[in-house]
């Protein structure tokens, strides 16, 4: 039963809430399901406990019944809306029975007490039949290979999956819904296998129902395995007392699972001893919207904490039944105090955090992630890539899409980066990190920065950073090589990867002759007892002999592997800092930018990232006001170099004062399709930065009276404000903040509504959390328009991005489209005037054009000289209808006066019909055009010419 109509069954909210309560404390216990039934025990006043069922019927729908006095009086008692809202939660929870148990209400007997132990017997045996299930699918598919494998074989994989997991074992029913998927592209495309996940989840299958099996033999599993192999939920009479602990809040995560449960967790440091804990809060969709949600802890140090920790592996999950006294963080001397703690209890580098993981992945049923706090000092950007940067040099991959780079470095902005607080996990065989916080330090004051958190599970649902070709398999050594991993790395992972090939073909070919060459590489390695067990292994006549071992070769070689690529060093002497970001290093550029060729890079950017930022800071500083002055308008509206721009333009105070003018005065508006508007936004962003770098009492008078004019922005007048008091601590409205982690999304578009309104840009790492991480896709869309209402001019690629991916999703190229045109930033006009061309949503196009101003005008009449026929189109004079004449005077003079004989008619023509709703312009344009046909001559004027020339004169 889908979570969502649970209220529509229990209509009571009183037994509700009550049953509620008693699912959360334990208060069932015995749950099992039979047919359409499901069964449990209550605790009674009595010394005999009530018995509860659930019954369903397709056509009177759900009824309950318990033994106790309160059924008899309601559909649904406080015991059966508990065991409905278990169910709910989770149907791996409840044993299968043979048989019924006894009804609800019949006084017990030995008898029935019998069969009650028969169901508990019969669970087990159910559960040892998939054992032997999978063991056996693992030994056919070693023996026999997958070169030939069918959909219908993959079919019977996807159902035992679904088997395992009404048995409640789940890691085995994970395995093999990812064996499934592999197994699916071996049926379409074996040359495109890969082969290493295969034969990762074969081995991972084969040991964990060898586990299994030993457990139902008798042999106790450690507490920290019961939950993931044999699906136990742990209850409250399970936790460990835990007392006199120093936590802080270093993320709070909210997701919304697809079975639509609400998950939000904090995620604590124990500064005491740097112990890593994770408190939850878990209920259905429809219960989350009436349910207090778990508050977040951020801004305080909770000290002397208690509770009780349920057994399990690091983050551990923690019931804090005992916050302590909550001391606040919010001042100077708390957060000095706070930062030395964290450091003391962080790993001391890189080669720390591996050490970590690799203890951690000696456990094959560890999960995949591990928490660290781990002290680096700098990011080093790479192409595409993030790395995180100690001291020693040792480096370490971040991991995570592009949104979550941009929140990262985003969040480094005129900081010193002091440590990263996150989750190791492998991608393939490299380490990475996947940061969910920063101790930073700004201004001499430190700060912990929470970050979007992007699921682990996405991750490593993408482990291959690189995209293979098609017909060829992803190798994570292409992507090993690129990041300058060890040679020996790189060989022992190609061994490995081959004998991941032969178990694709199957154990059969392995062969002395095959392991020969395999063997003697290992020993070249000094792996000497795994080269002898391969040797050993490949002489044994039985394939069937052989899997044990193969499985054993493969988690030392992993382990071996994942010590050997953990870590590459890097000379920091060559690296320089980001005028951008101090915290982010690079290999320095080769290329000395001219006037042209910084503006030749704003439009083609051939260089990438923070090395584009050095070459342009740079040239910046190597221009003479002059220089400065003629380029700003293009500098200014260009927000990847919006800081560079200020800090540059705040050195030079005589033309920065005029240029703020032009920039944020309200008399510089212009006329648009929809009334007079100020210039684009990203320019006055830039504007501001500059007047707040500058610190003299002129600019800050122009920061006051800009204020005035910006009335109708409140993003604007928020960045004014912090430009005038710097040193106040910005602070989420507790009404906004709580909506944002409601768990509806109408909720949620709500407060992102408000930190519209309001301009609140103290929301903006909240907003992106939920870009990141929110499954309503509608909320996510609003949460893209408050970025670009919150200037985060970080974020623009992605938006390109998905306005260039429109073919495939036209909701969010559309969406897209409306936060490009908000934010105003020159970075966004050669792709508009592609979507322009190809006639794209033309009226919304064409509205986010003219709101660029002046700066719209040069690439778009290349365009339409390019391509005369789109000037016929009304969108296009609609666009030159906004334009003024004073501003684009001087660039049509020019460009009349050098086009070419045999291309001035055609050019003219173009002109004059852009310009044709703007009849002033138009009469303008047209005595330029007239002036050159008389100065230069030109004899035979085309008739089109003529006419354009005739009714530009003409129009009143």
């Amino acid at each position: 039963m889908p979570t969502a109509q649970l209220k529509l069954v229990i209509t009571d909210p009183q037994e509700l809430s009550k049953g509620l309560a008693i699912a959360d404390k334990g208060g069932l216990k015995h749950l099992a399901r039979h047919g359409a039934k499901l069964f449990a025990e209550a605790e009674g006043s009595g010394s005999a406990p009530y018995k509860v069922q659930i019954v369903h019927d397709p056509e009177k729908g759900y009824r309950g019944r318990c033994s106790c006095m309160a059924a008899r009086t309601r559909p649904f008692c406080k015991h059966a809306a508990a065991l409905l809202v278990l169910w709910a939660r989770d149907t791996n929870a409840f044993a299968v029975a043979e048989a019924a148990p006894e009804p609800a209400g019949e006084p017990s007997t030995s008898a029935r007490r019998a069969k009650a132990k028969t169901g508990k017997v019969d669970a087990d045996a159910l559960m040892r039949q998939g054992v032997e299930q999978t063991l056996t699918l693992v030994r056919e598919l070693a023996l026999s290979g997958i070169t030939t494998m069918s959909e219908e074989r993959v079919a019977q994989v996807r159902a035992l999956a679904e088997t395992l997991r009404a048995e409640r074992l789940r890691r085995m029913s994970a395995r093999l819904v990812e064996l499934a998927a592999t197994l699916g592209v071996a049926v379409r495309d074996y040359a495109a296998l890969d082969t290493e996940d295969y034969g990762a989840a074969l081995a991972d299958l084969w040991l964990a129902a060898r586990r299994v099996q030993k457990h139902l033999d008798g042999e106790a599993l450690p507490p920290e395995h019961v939950e993931t192999l044999i699906g136990r939920s742990w209850t409250k009479k399970d936790r460990a007392p835990v007392q006199g602990l120093e936590l802080v809040e270093y993320a709070f995560v909210q997701e919304v699972t697809p079975d639509d449960f609400v998950i939000r967790e904090s995620r604590f440091l124990d500064l005491a001893t740097g112990t890593h804990y994770s408190e939850k809060q878990i209920l259905p969709a429809f219960l989350a919207k009436r349910t207090a949600p778990k508050r977040s802890y951020e801004g305080f140090l909770l000290a002397g904490a208690g509770g009780g920790r349920y057994p399990g592996f690091a983050p551990h999950r923690l019931d804090l039944s005992e916050p302590g006294a909550l001391q606040s963080l919010a001042d100077i001397g708390a957060r000095t105090a706070l930062s030395a703690r964290i450091r003391d209890q962080a790993l001391p580098g890189v080669a720390g955090a591996l050490a970590r993981l690799t203890e951690h992945r000696k456990d094959v049923f560890a999960p995949d992630t591990v928490p660290v706090a781990v002290r680096v000092d700098s990011l080093m950007a790479e192409g595409d890539r993030l790395l995180a940067l100690d001291e020693s040099g040792d480096s370490l991959l971040i991991a995570g899409d592009p949104s979550a780079q941009i929140a990262l470095t985003s969040a480094l902005a005129g900081a010193r980066l002091l440590v990263i607080l996150g989750d190791l996990l492998l991608l393939g065989a490299i380490p990475a990190l996947q940061p969910l916080a920063l101790l930073v330090e700004r201004n001499g004051t430190a700060t912990l920065e929470a970050l979007p958190a992007v699921s682990a599970e996405v991750l490593l649902g993408a482990r291959k950073r690189k995209q293979p070709t098609p017909g060829r398999r992803p190798r994570w050594i292409d992507t090993a090589r690129q990041l300058g991993i060890a040679s020996a790395a790189i060989a022992l992972g190609e061994v490995r990867e081959e004998l991941a090939d032969i178990l694709s073909e199957g154990l059969s070919a392995l062969t002395s002759r095959r392991a020969d060459g395999l063997v003697e590489r290992l020993r070249q390695l000094n792996l000497v007892k795994p080269a002898a067990l391969l040797a050993e292994t490949a002489q044994r006549a039985d394939p069937a002999e052989k899997i044990d071992d193969i499985v054993r070769l493969l988690q030392v070689l992993g382990i071996g592997l994942n010590r050997l690529a953990a870590s590459r060093n890097i000379d920091r002497t060559r690296l320089v800092r980001s005028p951008l970001h101090p915290a982010i290093m690079v290999f320095p550029p080769e290329e000395i930018l001219n006037p042209e060729g910084l503006l030749q890079e704003l439009h083609a950017k051939r260089l990438v990232g923070h090395c584009r930022a050095i070459a342009i800071d740079r040239a910046l500083q190597s221009f003479d006001e002059p220089t400065l002055a003629r380029l700003a308008p293009t500098l200014f509206g260009d927000g990847s170099v919006s800081g560079l721009v200020a800090e540059r333009f705040a050195a030079h105070p005589g033309i920065a004062l005029e240029l703020a003018a032009n920039f944020l005065d309200q008399g510089k508006a212009r006329f648009t399709m929809k009334g007079w508007s100020a210039p684009a936004r990203v320019a006055r962003y830039t504007a501001v930065q500059m007047l707040q770098r500058m610190s003299s009492p002129e600019a800050r008078h122009a920061l006051k009276s800009a204020s005035r004019t910006v009335s109708r922005d409140p993003a604007l007048q928020s960045l004014i404000h912090r430009a005038l008091q710097p040193g106040q601590i910005e602070k989420v409205p507790d009404a906004i903040l709580d909506g944002l982690r409601a768990g509806n999304w109408e909720a949620r578009n709500e407060a992102l509504a408000r930190v519209i309104e309001q301009g609140c840009l103290a929301a903006l790492p909240h907003v992106r959390r939920i870009v990141a991480t929110d499954p309503s896709t509608q909320v996510r869309f609003r949460a893209w328009y408050a970025q670009a209402t919150l200037l985060d001019v970080d974020t623009v690629p992605l938006w390109i991005a998905a306005l260039k991916n429109r073919a495939a999703n036209d909701d969010a190229g559309r969406e897209a489209l409306h936060a490009l045109a908000h934010i105003g930033d020159n970075r966004c006009i050669a792709p508009l005037l592609d979507a322009f061309e190809e006639g794209y949503k033309p009226t919304l196009v064409a509205e986010a054009l003219r709101a660029f101003g002046p700066a719209i005008v040069p690439p778009l009449i290349d365009r339409l000289e390019a391509k005369p026929e789109q000037v016929e189109r009304k969108v296009t004079a609609d666009v030159g209808a906004g334009v003024e004449w004073s501003v684009v005077n001087e660039m049509l003079a020019q460009r009349l006066a050098i086009l070419p004989p045999q291309s001035f008619a055609a050019c003219a023509v173009v002109y004059l019909k852009f310009f044709s709703k703007n009849p002033d312009l138009q009469k303008a344009v047209a005595a330029l055009v007239q002036s050159r046909i008389d100065n230069a001559g030109l004899d035979a004027v085309p008739s089109d010419l003529k006419r354009a020339l005739t009714r530009a004169l003409k129009t009143k």
